[in-house]
């Protein structure tokens, strides 16, 4: 199987999956993908953006899970119909 595993212990560091990778994702993850015609944004900052600190913010917020995908894909690409967040 297609893994990358630690040199000193048999942990999993990554792994790869296949398409649709949203299958691989909890219900009502926001996706919000990279690309390098995007535009320029600090990680962090779009992190602490994005992603809620605690579990209460996330409920009072509203907001779900977040995902971001980070130019991974060998081919194909991600339908903005099925992730409208990207």
């Amino acid at each position: 199987k297609m893994k990358i595993k630690a040199g000193t212990t048999s942990t999993t560091l990554l792994k790869v999956v296949k398409n649709p990778f949203s299958s691989h994702l909890p219900a009502g993850t926001h996706v919000y993908g990279m690309s390098v015609q995007g535009t320029l944004y600090a990680p962090n900052a779009l992190a602490r953006t994005l992603v809620p600190e605690t579990a209460e913010e996330c409920k009072e917020g509203g907001k779900g899970p977040v995902c971001f995908v980070i130019g991974a894909m060998a081919s194909g690409h991600i339908d903005l119909n099925d992730h409208p967040y990207i």
